[in-house]
């Protein structure tokens, strides 16, 4: 087939399961949506007695187009595979080193469950990592509960990274291309181990939760204590509403009973993976980067917002809410306060990382910055200041030899900002842009020889062709 079909029959029957299955999820919400809708057009909501305006339907419908990749869509093909591949190439430009800095995000972990239970999670997800590697050598090594359990829910049964990257309607990339180069760079395979560690440890909070609630007793307690209150709204937050229900009941006091995980259990795990090792979607970032017409702008932003809505807003819920209300939330505080210390830490190590391997001996950036410009440069990596952010890399982009509407409009309207310029700044200036062009050789200045090569070799070519 000359590579031009996919032989993996395995890998073909799964996807269409899944799309299938999302099909199916699909028209669930649609009908739940439109007899939502027309109770609160018709009737109103029965507490407030508010009815909801066309406005707010128009961006309920938009979202929900969105999430089923129809927002907005595309009519026209030949742009579409050319956004498709500039995309793609984009990707691979810009994020040779992204697994390095992918090693930071399971620290988040630790702003939601014990970090007793972070401990055990991480070193579980690590034995079915080793176990998943062994069985390529041994493929009759049966999978532990531990792994059929991360298996039974889409995170952990669909291990692909191109998802993650944030398909937009109408415009995505090269699945097989990014596939590839994701797990090249190590990005899918440590994505998974992240993954597999929020849902080893969230799943142990969740069952040491339904345990204090239980051991309250059915009749809530007349003196609510802070254990019964964080385990109550950690449950909320993952959809348990009724932990007395027979299922749970059985699932945590009699485990060998239960052949596998109830599904509300499974739904929550999945969620709060979701939330803890970040998926952009439709869901959690601005309608705007679901637009297709907008895909080369919103290219690499949706992590920053993404991680700026969910974790900003739970920082608000749970400090700054109480804050305003009069009470010092003080363990959530020092929480918070621990896990951002430890991502900033972990980020400034491994830009060290990313600096050897970019520039070897030779001086980097990062060493002509102060120790607090190194440390506002981590803590703005961590996107905690979202959008802000952004309108600081764009403010000091001169400095980069950038200017501030390319780093708004992304990395795509840069590049072609600059390959359209570099033919009047003469032949070395184009055989450079056209060198950069090269994934890897334009991000690794530690392969400067045969970057050095490569371009004198097209400016050479450009000579001979202008001549």
């Amino acid at each position: 087939d000359k590579n031009l079909l996919e032989s993996n029959m395995e890998a073909i029957v799964m996807k269409h399961i899944l799309e299938s299955n999302k099909q199916i999820e699909a028209k669930k919400m649609a009908d739940i949506l439109n007899e939502n809708i027309n109770i609160l057009s018709k009737e109103g909501n029965r507490d407030t007695g508010q009815f909801i305006t066309p406005s707010e339907i128009d961006r309920i419908r938009n979202i929900f187009q969105a999430t089923q990749g129809r927002y907005k869509s595309m009519d026209d093909r030949s742009i579409e595979s050319f956004q498709k591949w500039i995309l793609t190439h984009q990707y691979m430009a810009t994020l040779p080193l992204v697994g390095l800095t992918a090693l930071v995000e399971p620290l988040i972990i630790l702003s939601r469950v014990s970090p007793r239970y972070a401990l055990f999670g991480t070193i579980q997800a690590l034995y079915n990592s080793l176990r998943r590697g062994l069985r390529t050598t041994f493929p009759k090594l049966k999978r532990g509960e531990a792994e059929k359990a991360f298996e039974s829910i889409m995170q952990g049964f669909d291990p692909t990274f191109a998802d993650r990257m944030g398909d937009i309607s109408g415009v995505t990339v090269s699945r097989k291309v990014g596939n590839k180069f994701f797990r090249l760079v190590g990005l899918t395979t440590i994505t998974q181990i992240s993954r597999d560690m929020a849902f080893q440890a969230t799943k142990m909070q969740m069952i040491a939760d339904l345990k204090t609630i239980y051991k309250y007793g059915k009749d809530k307690p007349k003196q609510k204590t802070r254990e019964y209150l964080d385990a109550q709204a950690r449950l909320k937050e993952e959809g348990i509403i009724n932990p007395y229900a027979q299922s749970l009941q059985e699932w945590v006091l009699n485990p060998s009973a239960s052949k596998s995980d109830p599904e509300i259990v499974r739904k929550g795990l999945s969620k709060i993976v979701n939330n803890l090792i970040m998926a952009p979607n439709a869901l959690n970032r601005p309608l705007w980067m679901s637009n297709p017409h907008l895909a080369f702008v919103s290219q690499l932003k949706g992590f920053m917002f993404t991680f700026f809505n969910a974790i900003v807003g739970r920082m608000y819920r749970e400090i700054f809410r109480p804050l305003l209300q009069g009470r010092l939330p003080v363990s959530e505080i020092a929480k918070y306060a621990i896990t951002f210390s430890l991502i900033v830490a972990a980020s400034m190590y491994i830009q060290g990382w990313k600096d050897e391997i970019r520039y070897g001996k030779e001086k980097s950036p990062t060493d002509n910055l102060t120790g607090y410009e190194q440390l506002a440069k981590a803590i703005k990596g961590t996107n905690i200041l979202g959008p802000a952010g952004l309108v600081i890399d764009a403010g000091n982009s001169g400095k980069y030899g950038s200017n501030f509407w390319e780093v708004i409009l992304g990395p795509a309207a840069s590049q072609i900002a600059k390959l359209g310029t570099a033919p009047f700044k003469g032949e070395k200036a184009m055989a450079n842009e056209l060198t950069n062009l090269v994934p890897f050789l334009s991000m690794l200045p530690a392969v400067n020889e045969t970057r050095k090569k490569f371009r004198d070799s097209v400016e050479s070519f450009i000579e001979k062709t202008v001549d």
